[in-house]
């Protein structure tokens, strides 16, 4: 029993020393915009970012791939992280229909277990609406 929860506490330990700010972005149809993803732990880690349209149904986030009519341009989609260091990843959105949800989700191999890679996957969500003021409570309509 022992085992198993160091196993357990190794493993997530380390997923709450990674982060991604900001959170939510409300934007116009056609937006950039940039975040941050920060390693707080003293090895170096690789981050990927993947993006994908998302909606809220019954508190449960559904991703898909992004739509066609939508696209969606990083300026990298991976990056290196140095110990207790950041990077920006910047990116333009080009939405043709309203609401528009961007789920930017950034993963990090945390460590491997019995051979398995373990990875955090952390959302930077974007709403975007031709007003932006209250574009995400609209959006999860």
């Amino acid at each position: 029993m022992t085992g198993k929860l160091l196993l357990i506490l190794a493993l997530v330990c380390p997923a709450v020393s990674q982060s991604v700010t900001p959170v939510v972005v409300e934007c116009g149809l056609k937006c950039s915009g940039q975040f941050t993803v920060s390693n707080n732990t003293t090895k170096p880690l690789v981050a990927v970012v993947t993006p994908y349209a998302f909606t809220v149904k019954d508190k449960h986030v559904y991703t898909a791939p992004v739509d066609s009519k939508n696209l969606v341009i990083l300026d990298q989609a991976s990056a290196r992280l140095s110990p207790m260091g950041t990077h920006t990843f910047s990116y333009k959105i080009f939405c043709a229909t309203e609401p528009c949800r961007t789920q930017l989700l950034t993963g990090i191999m945390v460590g491997k277990s019995g051979g398995v890679e373990v990875w955090v996957k952390i959302p930077h969500n974007v709403y975007s609406c031709k007003k932006q003021k209250g574009c995400r409570e609209r959006a999860l309509q």
